[in-house]
């Protein structure tokens, strides 16, 4: 059963092609993108993983975690993308932008690309934790942090 009060959500972009790009690079980007998106909404993804995340359970101010993948930016996006964008309070919703390239994703093995996930996942929530007591919300990021280690422990089991 989908859980609709899940606190994650998920988005990738990329990778961008520039307009002489030929058939060759167009197909890598393809693949690239296949192969990460694999890894958010494939079998046993992050989005499967973190499906169960409530956001009732860490307070009223955040109901979703927007977690944002940029694969392989171009200098020109790498200028806008912020690491963690500004609380949307009409929304209840916050995003925080992870950069994927291929020396930190793409040319790293299968365990070192969960591992790239989870660690960033986590080191980034770390961040959001500090952005949202400035913000003076009520969200317990600790607590999230504590049962996503959790869940990621018990999943590699």
């Amino acid at each position: 059963m989908k859980n609709n009060y899940k606190i994650f959500g998920f988005f990738v972009s990329g990778p961008p092609l520039n307009s002489d790009d030929g058939l060759e690079e167009e197909i890598k980007a393809q693949q690239k993108s296949l192969l990460f998106r694999n890894y958010i909404w494939g079998n046993e993804g992050m989005e499967d993983l973190l499906d169960d995340f409530d956001y009732r359970n860490y307070g009223l101010d955040v109901e979703l975690i927007l977690l944002q993948f940029y694969l392989n930016p171009n200098k020109y996006q790498l200028d806008y993308i912020k690491k963690i964008e500004k609380y949307r309070k009409k929304e209840k919703s916050v995003a925080i932008s992870f950069i994927v390239t291929d020396e930190n994703f793409f040319n790293k093995d299968q365990r070192e690309r969960v591992n790239f996930l989870v660690n960033s996942i986590i080191q980034d929530l770390s961040k959001l934790e500090a952005y949202l007591s400035q913000e003076k919300l009520d969200t317990r990021i600790s607590m999230l942090i504590k049962e996503l280690n959790q869940a990621f422990e018990d999943n590699r089991r």
